[in-house]
């Protein structure tokens, strides 16, 4: 944090030190032209943005592609929310591993109803553990379970560990090859996306060095690509654009006899998410034909969702950021009240808050396909994120003493690059509030059902504002660092020849 405001006071040195003259937009009779530094930054601030995402599995019928177009558009505007995401993801992703690596060495040793050969009993003692990868197809929603009769039930977090204890879902049936075939990845894309990032950081501190002008469009490009590194080593190993999940054919019909009863108990715990195949290949499902609709996870695709159809969803989002339970609430003291899933937990006397458990210890639809963080680990993601926030919003107060066309504008960037910079203060101090109660109340190591945090309603309203006067100045940021460009410094044109031999556009 120290490091941009120290860039506020060194900036002139580099900022202006060639020249204050102002040029006009300039074209190809110059060593770089306007053109070059446009195209250059919107293209790698375009792959730090697309090529970086890596959207959930979308519904039955549909493609995703207006959603991810919209979660794009909002990764211009706040990019640490997406690397929050991939943080978020990443820590989750690592909890599932651990759990489906432990309920598959607890199914080996002592599940009562395998009849298996000893051979076959070996050849699962020694089979490969889970990796990240089949960790994230089952956060993203890429593995679901069909019965006879052709009903869907997406497999959860929450709910893998028994399935996996049960023995219908085992590491072999998410196989490496089939996820990556159902996903999209370009290796091309990923690379390029380096290069193109290293080159502009280099470009950037070769004209510092060379005591060049850098524009407002540079540094500002220069942030989006730190959120983009942390965004993808989180996403390294998620599938990207996968459309289609993997199927595990159940054996048993939805309203058959010869289903077994722990197997139906874990399935009526996602009966509010299960769907029927029509012959036509569509689907719908039980909330659907109720007149409701599921609801998506992350920060990104749920605000999408919302405003989609604002006046049918505005209580939907109110509610879902209202009753957020926490400690003191009396789905707290409900929840506390009630057996904890984790046998662990349980023993060491913590506290794990979760929704609508079933019979076979397992959280309802409520969790979605989040999985459930401990206090402490969610509050240390919550402050690398902030810290994320901070460094993004500090790169734009470095460019405090930057030449822009006019007086006006270049009050205008530092008012935007303040208010971007303050408002990251308030949200986190008083979105943590519930974290650190719950830190004071229950400990770091009490788990923390996703989303349970409560705000009084004045605390909420002022969140709000606060992110929506965020999204403001980091717009009229925007604005700002695309119209400067109708006339920068003459040191501006001129480039450092050595980065020329760096592959880039």
């Amino acid at each position: 944090m120290s490091i941009p405001l120290f860039l506020c006071f060194v900036q002139p040195s580099f900022a202006q030190g060639n020249s204050t003259i102002l040029e006009g937009w300039q074209m190809e009779d110059n060593s770089r032209s306007s053109w070059d530094i446009l195209w250059t930054c919107l293209v790698t601030i375009f792959a730090c943005t697309w090529t970086a995402l890596h959207p959930q599995v979308p519904p039955y019928g549909s493609s995703g592609v207006l959603i991810k177009h919209l979660i794009w558009i909002g990764a211009i505007l706040a990019p640490e929310l997406m690397t929050f995401t991939a943080m978020q993801e990443f820590w989750e992703v690592r909890s599932i591993v651990a759990r489906c690596n432990a309920a598959q060495a607890t199914a080996i040793e002592s599940s009562p109803e395998r009849t298996k050969p000893p051979a076959e009993v070996q050849t699962r003692q020694v089979q490969a553990p889970w990796t990240f990868l089949q960790g994230f197809c089952i956060r993203m929603r890429g593995l679901v379970l069909q019965t006879r009769d052709d009903w869907v039930y997406p497999v959860r977090p929450a709910t893998v560990v028994p399935l996996i204890q049960a023995g219908i879902i085992k590491q072999t049936d998410l196989r490496a090859w089939e996820i990556e075939d159902r996903a999209k990845a370009d290796s091309l894309a990923k690379a390029f996306t380096v290069l193109q990032s290293l080159w502009v950081i280099c470009d950037v501190i070769g004209r510092a060095a060379y005591r060049l002008p850098v524009t407002p469009l540079e540094i500002s490009t220069v942030a989006y690509v730190v959120c983009a590194v942390i965004a993808y080593a989180s996403w390294w190993h998620k599938p990207k654009d996968m459309n289609t999940p993997i199927v595990i054919h159940l054996p048993y019909a939805l309203d058959g006899d010869e289903i077994p009863l722990h197997i139906r108990n874990i399935l009526e715990i996602e009966e509010k998410l299960r769907f029927h195949l029509a012959q036509d290949g569509s689907a719908e499902s039980e909330r659907a034909q109720d007149g409701k609709e599921e609801e998506p996870n992350g920060v990104l695709p749920f605000l999408v969702w919302v405003c989609k159809h604002p006046s049918k969803r505005w209580k939907v989002f109110k509610r879902k950021f209202k009753n957020r339970h926490h400690p003191g609430s009396p789905t707290a003291e409900a929840t506390k009240a009630s057996p904890s899933a984790d046998p662990d937990m349980e023993a060491s006397g913590t506290y794990s808050p979760t929704d609508n458990v079933g019979k076979s210890g397992v959280s309802g639809p409520t969790n979605s396909f989040q999985e459930s963080l401990k206090v402490g680990q969610q509050l240390a993601l919550d402050m690398l994120t902030f810290i994320i926030a901070l460094v993004f919003c500090g790169v734009h107060v470095a460019a405090w003493n930057f030449t822009f066309p006019t007086m006006a504008e270049k009050t205008a960037w530092r008012v935007f690059s303040i208010i971007a910079f303050g408002i990251c203060w308030p949200v986190i101090i008083f979105g943590e509030l519930p974290l650190f109660r719950m830190w004071c109340t229950y400990g770091a190591a009490s788990q923390v059902a996703p989303g349970a945090m409560g705000l009084k309603p004045l605390v909420r309203s002022g969140v709000l504002i606060s992110l929506f006067i965020y999204a403001v100045a980091r717009l009229g940021n925007i604005i700002l660092m695309l119209i400067s460009l109708r006339a920068l410094p003459a040191g501006s044109y001129i480039s450092v020849d050595w980065l020329a031999t760096i592959p880039h556009i």
